[in-house]
């Protein structure tokens, strides 16, 4: 790579010459180089699936700036600089985090609560919960209702149980751009 200096012709040029050159321009000083040559790449699944969420997530980004209030909201979360396109991004390529799910006072009664601690960068919009017995059954589910404190929420139980059946609580945490959490918090015997 060559650095061009006083010339006239080449000074904030920038381009391909002949399939053979690059020009290009970086921090004020402008450069030449040999053209690249084209490769047929191959892309892994995970760089699909990368791709394909990094599409999903531009299309969430230009439909929340085109709704005013969803606008707002996330102009509101943006840093300096940023734009409330950029904070949309971020949040629809991050899921959910769901660190904390407490049944330590659960006995299969009705009225019984569960805790959950399910955080996102901007904001979790709802958790699901589901108790499933030994057959694979869900004995019940429902939504769970977010505390004073934003990242925690409680499901109350409405059915009553023998503990022998539960074989586990599934917790779903979702996001505003629709992106899911499960966790499984699992009862073993003794």
């Amino acid at each position: 790579m060559a650095r061009v200096k006083d010339n006239i012709l080449l000074k904030n040029v920038s381009g391909t010459i002949g399939k053979q050159m690059n020009v290009f321009n970086r921090y004020g000083e402008t450069y030449l180089r040999t053209t690249k040559k084209k490769q047929q790449v191959q892309f892994s699944a995970m760089q699909i699936q990368s791709q394909h969420n990094f599409t999903d997530a531009v299309v969430y980004s230009k439909q929340v700036i085109k709704d005013p209030e969803m606008n707002l909201y996330y102009l509101s979360l943006a840093r300096k600089g940023q734009s409330a396109f950029n904070v949309a991004m971020k949040d629809a390529l991050s899921a959910p985090v769901i660190s904390l799910i407490d049944a330590d006072a659960y006995t299969g009664e009705s009225g019984q609560v569960i805790s959950i601690r399910a955080v996102d960068f901007f904001r979790v919009y709802q958790v699901n919960v589901e108790i499933i017995d030994v057959a694979g059954k869900v004995i019940e589910k429902g939504a769970a209702v977010q505390q004073w404190k934003p990242m925690y929420w409680d499901y109350t139980t409405t059915v009553v149980m023998d503990m022998k059946q539960v074989e586990k609580i599934q917790v779903t945490a979702a996001d505003m751009p629709g992106n899911q959490t499960k966790a499984i918090l699992a009862f073993t015997d003794g």
